[in-house]
């Protein structure tokens, strides 16, 4: 039965406990003190231990000590030995009708694949002491939207609000959240402090922002494996106050939004960092520091993609505050922006910017690299960036020397006033397609298994194990430490069954690399397992083939839907039309059916990666094998003289050699469609005996005729006296 769910509830007395009576209708505890205005009709009692473990009932009316319900309980009822708990169980129909709110003690869960309507501009927060219970999985996702869904119902309601409330498990994941102002709003001491994990979410058609945590507490939190769409102004993720805490965004997923994510506060945590993440947007990612000193804004290992109206890809400064922030980008792609990285009005310190790509910009007469004061940053760096495209950053406007330091020439250092050292004439990081292996064709079908990886070159973060390293520690020996940073992922034995990611904690320059998390596997020295920089967000994959070389008029299929690329991004989805994608693994395997026997067809394994671009491997050819829906019969069954052919073969001549019908026995039919009735009757073989030599009375056959036999035997008499001799014909002899 659906449930409209409104009120304020707070459990005061015990939410939990043992009780003093139970009955199969009731449950009394003389120690608690249950709420009564709203009542708990409607809430789940859950047997926790003891007698009755795992059975429930559903409360019908309650006093302040006696929880009543009918229907009994769920199994085995419980004994005052038990212990139980009371949850808010939200389920599949249920609606949030009014202002919603769980308090001290609540428990609170949302069912396994539950759609839940909201019908009035209400928030539903989970305040003080209550414990939220969103551990869902990507197959039990449950959804809260606004009641009556149009395109004009952004920001109907006002969103989630964790205001000091726990979460069991860590973290708040696989719950997606529509039409609402303010998606999901963390407040100070929200998701149990230190480590809190909010994600995979999935976040459509919110009005203002997509995220926001704010306060004056330590937070240290990770957002992971996010994705939001279709939001009409920014999607806003911010921490305010607070000075020795982190923010970090990762994995997330931006799209068809007005602007990206955007992290700014009056007093910002010592670290905001958003990395891995994609973000396709009409305007721009921005990281904005309007008071604090000795802050760490971090962007890395992003992609980012705009329109025209794109003012920058990635904004990052500090617009009125006075205080000193470092701000690092770094091994970023930027495409479709009129400006990537800019600057504020005040006092700022450091800009770093490496290794990033800065490709097909539709912008003229603009900077890739834009410090907007130039005078509050002494020791900005631009090292190691790749530019390209229109005039903003073209080709030969590029200064690859090392150690330069750039004013005014080229135009996309545009104000940068310390040194920059050595600028790409190629992209950072290549990805690339390669390891393509075709399986064994069959007439009609093949598989083919390929890998996207990250094509790191020498100096940029490739090396191998150089000597041994154990499983069950961090520290991870290097033939060199170049290229690597603090905080990126990598990959170790790329293509072995050692295969691992690890994120870099610390570096001991030219001789290892101390991760934040044990090794999995161990990897010696004689292996020399290869350690590059991890693969970037990759495309998704597919395979495109034809008759001829070069030419591919057809391919396997891929999805389209933007909402679809997202959701596998992030999580949501492993499968599409049930093929198995990823962004982001080794050992891609598509099949092609429908294929041509005995035909050789030419292929590239491709992907595309969020921007549109197209990334192929070399050729490769296979042949089908020859039909398998018949077989030759052979010659020696064929037809004397019928001609035939079989797969394309030249013609063949059959030798089997049909007989006469006068060889055939009589009645009996043959040839391929029984025309024909055998005649020979065998006489040349054996004879008739005829009926006067065959015993009187006896039947036998002859050539399919039924005949009896009419010969008689003599009878022999004896005598015991004469004893005479007789001859064949009973005469005696001698007479």
């Amino acid at each position: 039965m659906a449930v409209n769910w409104t009120g304020s509830y707070a459990i005061t007395g015990l939410g939990s406990g043992t009780p003093t009576g139970v009955t199969s209708t009731t449950l009394t505890n003389t120690n608690a003190t249950f709420p009564t205005s709203p009542s708990l009709v409607n809430w789940t009692i859950r047997v926790l231990t003891g007698v009755g473990t795992g059975s429930t009932a559903v409360i019908t009316s309650n006093t302040s000590t006696v929880l009543t319900f009918s229907g009994g309980w769920s199994s085995t009822q419980p004994t005052t030995g038990s212990t139980y708990e009371l949850v808010a169980i939200i389920a599949n129909g249920d609606a949030v009708t009014g202002a919603l709110t769980f308090g001290n003690n609540c428990i609170t869960e949302i069912a396994n694949n539950a759609v839940v309507t909201v019908s009035s501009a209400v928030a539903v927060t989970f305040n003080g002491t209550c414990i939220v219970r969103w551990n869902k999985t990507e197959t039990t996702y449950a959804t809260i939207q606004w009641a009556n869904r149009t395109t004009s119902t952004m920001g109907a309601w006002t969103g989630l609000n964790l205001n000091g409330a726990s979460l069991s498990g860590g973290g708040i994941n696989w719950i997606k959240i529509m039409d609402a102002a303010t998606a999901l709003t963390i407040a100070p001491g929200s998701a149990t402090g230190t480590g809190s994990g909010i994600g995979p979410l999935w976040v459509d058609a919110c009005l203002n922002s997509v995220w926001t945590s704010s306060g004056t507490l330590d937070q240290n939190k990770v957002w992971s494996g996010i994705y939001a769409a279709n939001c009409k102004s920014a999607n806003l993720g911010y921490a305010t106050g607070g000075s020795s805490f982190s923010e970090i965004f990762q994995r997330c997923w931006i799209e068809k939004s007005f602007s990206s994510i955007c992290t700014f506060a009056s007093n910002a945590s010592t670290i905001q960092m958003l990395r891995d993440s994609v973000n396709l947007c009409l305007q721009n990612q921005q990281m904005d520091n309007v008071g604090g000193s000795s802050k760490f804004n971090i962007v890395q290992d992003n992609y980012y993609s705009g329109t025209e109206q794109n003012d920058g890809a990635i904004l990052m400064g500090n617009s009125t505050g006075t205080g000193t922030v470092n701000y690092q980008m770094q091994r970023n792609v930027i495409n479709s922006s009129r400006s990537g990285f800019g600057g504020g009005s005040s006092s700022l310190g450091v800009f770093k910017s490496a290794f990033n790509d800065w490709i097909k910009d539709r912008w003229t007469a603009f900077q890739c690299i834009n410090i907007t004061n130039s005078t509050s940053y002494g020791t900005s760096t631009s090292d190691n960036d790749y530019m390209s495209g229109t005039n903003g950053g073209c080709l030969e406007n590029i200064d690859t020397s090392a150690s330069t330091t750039s004013t005014a020439t080229p135009h996309q250092y545009s104000v940068l006033t310390a040194t920059r050292t050595n600028a790409k004439s190629v992209r950072n990081r290549p990805l690339v397609i390669d390891n393509v292996v075709v399986g064994t064709p069959t007439d009609k079908s093949v598989a083919v298994n390929f890998d996207c990886q990250n094509g790191a070159v020498s100096g940029q973060g490739s090396s191998s194990v150089t000597s041994d390293s154990a499983s069950g520690q961090t520290v991870l020996s290097t033939t060199t430490t170049t290229g690597f940073e603090v905080n990126e992922l990598i990959e170790i034995g790329y293509g072995t069954a050692r295969y691992e990611t690890a994120r870099i904690a610390s570096i001991s320059a030219g001789t290892s690399l101390t991760l934040t998390a044990n090794l999995a596997f161990s990897h010696t020295a004689a292996q020399a397992d290869t350690i590059k920089k991890q693969l970037r967000h990759f495309g998704l994959p597919f395979v495109r083939y034809g008759t001829s070389s070069g030419s591919y008029n057809m391919q396997t299929e891929i999805p389209q839907e933007s909402e679809t690329r997202g959701l596998l991004f992030a999580g949501f989805k492993t499968t599409y039309n049930g093929t198995a994608l990823s962004w982001n693994r080794l050992g891609h395997s598509l099949t092609l059916n429908n294929l041509y026997p005995s035909t050789t067809y030419y292929i590239q394994a491709c992907a595309y990666t969020p921007h549109g671009e197209l990334l192929t491997s070399t050729e490769t050819s296979f042949t089908t094998a020859a039909d398998t829906l018949y077989s030759d019969p052979g010659v020696a069954n064929v037809r004397l003289a019928t001609t035939y052919s079989f797969n394309g073969s030249s013609n063949r001549t059959g030798t089997a050699r049909i007989p006469a019908i006068a060889n055939v026995k009589i009645g009996y039919a043959y040839d391929s469609s029984d025309s024909l009735t055998g005649t020979y009757d065998g006489s040349d073989r054996y004879t008739d005996p005829l009926e006067a030599n065959v015993k009187s009375g006896v039947t036998y056959t002859f050539n399919t005729v039924l005949k009896t036999g009419i010969y008689v035997l003599a009878v022999i008499i004896l005598s015991t006296v004469l004893q005479f001799p007789t001859d064949r014909f009973g005469k005696m002899g001698g007479m």
